[in-house]
């Protein structure tokens, strides 16, 4: 009985941390964040060969739209050569061993089994920038383990709302340090 409550446990644990992803941010503490309103994309149409992007057009169309959606639903508009910031994307992906196996103790009786398998990881970077200079303004990152395909459209959205939710917290916080001076 308690070894299937320990493998309920471990599967429980490796679902929750399929969804689990880290998210940071750091920003231009010149650049006043309530103001940015309003924004649009730098035309990454042409990407390298090498990235992730380029080769996979589902996820870059599923990104854009939650980038877009994200924003949108936090009050920001959508404007062309207007726009109070540009929004640019990138993204990484590593292949991870993943080492599983069946048995317990230190001898693992009854020979046991060992699995390797591939986590597939992605890393996903928004840049906010000024549309006039193209400084950087705002960056967020965003590192999850890659579920199945098509869970994929969920997963994307997921992560840009905890990301496009740590920018407006950033902006909150900005706001409430420059009041208090």
């Amino acid at each position: 009985m308690k070894i299937a409550k320990l493998l309920l446990l471990t599967c429980a644990l490796a679902v929750a941390s399929a969804f689990a992803a880290e998210t940071r941010s750091d920003y231009d503490r010149a650049v006043d964040l309530t103001k940015l309103k309003s924004f649009t994309f730098v035309d990454q149409s042409r990407r390298l060969a090498g990235d992730p992007l380029a080769s996979n057009k589902l996820a870059d169309k599923r990104l854009h739209a939650a980038i877009e959606n994200n924003l949108e639903a936090q009050g920001m508009r959508k404007e062309g050569t207007e726009a109070d910031f540009v929004v640019a994307y990138s993204v990484t992906v590593t292949k991870k061993p993943r080492i599983s196996g069946t048995g317990y103790g230190p001898f693992r009786f009854n020979g046991g089994q060992i699995w390797v398998d591939d986590e597939i990881e992605g890393d996903a970077m928004v840049d906010f920038l000024d549309p006039q200079t193209g400084d950087l303004i705002w960056r967020g990152y965003i590192r999850a383990t890659i579920g199945k395909p098509e869970k994929s459209e969920k997963q994307i959205n997921d992560a840009i709302k905890k990301l496009v939710d740590k920018f407006m917290k950033d902006r909150k916080q900005q706001a409430e340090r420059r009041s208090a001076r």
